[in-house]
């Protein structure tokens, strides 16, 4: 996450995290970021999968998407 917000290019970039369900300390470390960078947005969901949980974060996504990683 540091790398990415520190980035000086990515002036306009939206970054989603999709929680799935995450046992441990995910979503308390997430929300720090979250609240000190706007660009970035967490979803949280019960344990689904790999397939289920992008599907999400490509449906949550302010931007239209071409290609997903």
């Amino acid at each position: 996450m540091d790398a990415i917000v520190k980035q000086k290019e990515n002036h306009n970039i939206e970054v989603l995290i999709v929680d799935d369900g995450s046992k441990d300390d995910t979503v308390k470390i997430c929300q720090e970021y979250s609240n000190k960078y706007n660009c970035i947005q967490i979803i949280t969901h019960d344990n689904t999968g790999v397939s289920l949980s992008r599907n999400i974060g490509v449906r949550h996504s302010r931007v239209e998407v071409d290609y997903v990683y």
